[in-house]
């Protein structure tokens, strides 16, 4: 879904651009290309502390805590102010 509404918004942005600076096929592709690759890295790294605090839960309610410590601290390093993660290092 939110591949989908990425490649519209950048569908319209590309449109708006062309009207401003207008762009040979490659210079287009690279344009395109880069706008996908940094998309995906960034829902990447975004959506990788939401799986660990996902599985550290599964781990707590099956008394695997050392295991589920390591997956909450995992997850707080990428992102260390998240309430999820920080609720779950405090249980």
């Amino acid at each position: 879904m939110n591949y989908i509404i990425s490649l519209v918004s950048f569908q319209f942005a590309r449109r708006m651009l062309q009207d401003v600076v207008p762009l040979t096929r490659r210079q287009a592709a690279t344009v395109v290309i880069g706008y996908l690759l940094a998309q995906f890295c960034v829902s990447s790294a975004i959506a990788a502390p939401e799986d660990d605090f996902r599985d550290a839960s599964k781990l707590y309610q099956q008394s695997k805590f050392d295991q589920a410590m390591a997956k909450v601290n995992n997850g707080l390093q990428t992102q260390p102010k998240d309430a999820q993660g920080r609720f779950l290092k405090g249980c």
